[in-house]
């Protein structure tokens, strides 16, 4: 379970272990975000003729599938570095090291080993989040209220965007768990490889693992997505009002 790892890791090897990787998260955060909002709402304003239909779920599951595809085409190499450097008894400490271990050893090719299994997960994932934030913030508006600031604008609480936020990555975390698994299994095996596909993991784990193998790390994915989509996405909100962004403002 979650505290039993927390429990080993910090005993084996220090607290400091915890965060290894977290500066090639911190080095991809900010582009990755930025393209991942821009192309949803650059999408969401075309495929909708830049009126606000409502709870239009198509236009927000595309919207969302065009964003996630944006934003892995950044994240993927930065996250095959970060599992490396998560390894149990990994021989390489730093970001630079891990880069030019795989260059030198597997290729550039490496980095998008996992890029068609991340899309499988993440499109599918991102379009249901999408459509369930959306579909949460016009339900809750109503019960919440708005808010009418000094200039005379009416926008959302914040309140809204944050369950809003919270509901759809505590389903997003649910639902793609599985394949979150899968991905890891390619991201970190050893050379030679032996996973190049979803279809190759898949049966590595249901043969290892079994059914209960896909369920790996649900809690920890669903302590992290929740809070994380909550904080997201109501400081991208946030934003968008301070930039004066959102066309409709609520």
């Amino acid at each position: 379970g979650v505290v039993k790892a927390f429990g080993s890791i910090i005993s084996a090897e220090g607290v400091p272990r915890l965060y290894r990787g977290v500066s090639a998260i911190v080095l991809a955060a900010l582009p990755s975000h930025a393209i991942y909002f821009g192309t949803y709402e650059f999408w969401k304003g075309y495929l909708s003729g830049g009126k606000k239909h409502g709870n239009n779920h198509g236009v927000h599951a595309v919207s969302g599938a065009f964003a996630q595809m944006a934003h892995d085409a950044v994240v993927t190499p930065v996250d095959v570095v970060k599992q490396r450097l998560q390894l149990y008894g990994a021989q390489q400490k730093t970001v630079t090291g891990v880069v030019r271990a795989i260059l030198q050893n597997e290729g550039f090719r490496a980095f998008y080993a996992s890029y068609p299994t991340t899309l499988v997960m993440n499109v599918p994932f991102i379009s249901a989040h999408f459509v369930t934030y959306e579909f949460l913030k016009e339900s809750l508006t109503p019960i919440f209220g708005y808010e009418i600031e000094p200039d005379g604008d009416i926008v959302t609480k914040p309140i809204v965007h944050l369950l809003s936020g919270a509901g759809a990555g505590a389903l997003g975390g649910l639902v793609s768990n599985p394949f979150d698994v899968m991905k890891t299994r390619i991201q970190t095996q050893a050379l030679p490889v032996k996973m190049r596909s979803l279809v190759g993991a898949f049966k590595h784990i249901m043969k290892y693992d079994g059914v209960r193998g896909f369920a790996q790390g649900l809690t920890a994915r669903m302590l992290y997505f929740t809070p994380s989509a909550a904080i997201c996405w109501t400081t991208y909100e946030a934003m968008k009002k301070l930039l004066r962004l959102d066309g409709q403002r609520h």
